[in-house]
């Protein structure tokens, strides 16, 4: 279904690069576990234009201060009803 989505919306782009995200279309994104590929992740969600990354639910006190010294604007929680509940 999303593939015919976006064969209608953009016709045959195969070889071409979709168009460039506006504010309109951007993800708001919570991370749940920042584990053995969680940085890797999390790197591409905040170098990706279309992506907000807000929150990086974790229950390791390293993982989570590895997020806190390397994302200071991305909050971190123990609780993944916090990814919810915003």
């Amino acid at each position: 279904a999303i593939q015919q989505h976006l064969f209608d919306k953009y016709g045959d782009r195969s070889s071409k690069v979709l168009p460039h995200s506006s504010s309109e279309n951007r993800v708001t994104i919570a991370q749940l576990g920042c584990g053995y590929w969680g940085p890797n992740l999390l790197r591409n969600f905040v170098n990706t234009d279309s992506c907000d990354m807000k929150l990086v639910v974790e229950e390791s006190p390293e993982r989570r201060q590895f997020v806190n010294d390397n994302y200071p604007d991305i909050a971190v929680s123990t609780d993944w009803h916090d990814a919810l509940n915003d």
